[in-house]
């Protein structure tokens, strides 16, 4: 049976959040980082954060940066009196890994059975990744949503059907840039609260319609920057950028909610834009990339 856990049942995790929300990386601190002139400097910097264990990873400062994720989901999960917003951002985690299984050939752990059975049918047939991927995402918002209706928390249902139009709304801008037509996304859209004809209808539309298209929907802004950048560039290399960004705003907005989910959700996401930006620093830095051109490569943090 469904039941919702008040929230008032979330006073000591929370509070134990806004302790660790207070130690994660600034806007400034990544700008900062972005300066280091080595990836061992970077690792140096990292010394009095969170991050600090990336100072002994003899290199690996990929895998460092992924367990300091993993304990703090692993920490909160411990805590929280409901799963539901922890699996609401986990679910990407464990679904991302499933796809690079599938692209190289390694094991897919964690995922229902039915499903990993599945993809072991579609790896043997030789199906392309892309329509992999496209299943992944259908199965990874239906059960993001099954968890949401469970917890009776409007937040995480309305969360859950944000985050599936700004993801329809980057498959659809990715489609534009490749010239596909709206018969290439119509098995690809995942359900949400927008009309899906929408999106079909945007694959064939000029770049200049876009920001008019989605006036007024959680991707205004998303499509307008998209815009653009595409007609400004004739290319668009910060399609996820823009759609994380537009995620961050929105768990920013709910950190004024004194307990609850929100909180919960909003931290692991943060740790999530977090370990983005880490990674994408540390291969920056170790391919010598100005700082300038890291810092406009960089996800807004939640902190």
């Amino acid at each position: 049976m469904d039941w919702r856990v008040e929230d008032t049942e979330y006073a000591h995790l929370t509070g134990r959040i806004r302790a660790k929300e207070a130690r994660m990386l600034t806007a400034a601190q990544f700008h900062r980082l972005a300066e280091a002139g080595s990836p061992a400097e970077l690792g140096r910097q990292l010394g009095e954060t969170d991050y600090r264990e990336v100072v002994e990873a003899a290199g690996d400062a990929a895998a460092a940066i992924d367990r300091v994720v993993t304990a703090s989901y692993r920490e909160v999960r411990a805590l929280s009196p409901d799963g539901a917003p922890v699996d609401l951002v986990e679910l990407g985690r464990r679904f991302a890994a499933a796809a690079a299984g599938f692209r190289s050939g390694e094991p897919v752990d964690g995922l229902p059975g039915e499903l990993v059975e599945e993809i072991r049918e579609r790896r043997a047939r030789g199906e392309p990744p892309h329509l992999v991927d496209a299943l992944l995402e259908r199965r990874r918002f239906w059960l993001m949503a099954e968890a949401a209706r469970r917890s009776g928390s409007a937040f995480l249902e309305r969360l859950v059907e944000v985050w599936a139009d700004l993801v329809n709304l980057q498959m659809t801008l990715r489609a534009r840039l490749l010239g596909r037509r709206s018969a290439f996304l119509a098995d690809k859209l995942v359900p949400g609260s927008q009309d899906p004809e929408l999106f079909l209808r945007a694959v064939g539309e000029p770049w200049s319609e876009l920001p008019r298209l989605y006036a007024g929907t959680p991707g205004e802004q998303v499509a307008a920057r998209a815009a653009e950048e595409a007609m400004a560039e004739g290319a668009l290399p910060s399609l996820g950028k823009l759609v994380d960004d537009a995620l961050t705003a929105r768990f920013r907005q709910a950190k004024r909610v004194a307990m609850g989910p929100e909180a919960v959700s909003g931290f692991l996401w943060g740790r999530e834009v977090e370990a983005r930006n880490l990674r994408l620093l540390f291969q920056g830095v170790a391919l010598g990339l100005d700082a300038e051109v890291l810092r406009g490569r960089l996800r807004e943090p939640y902190a």
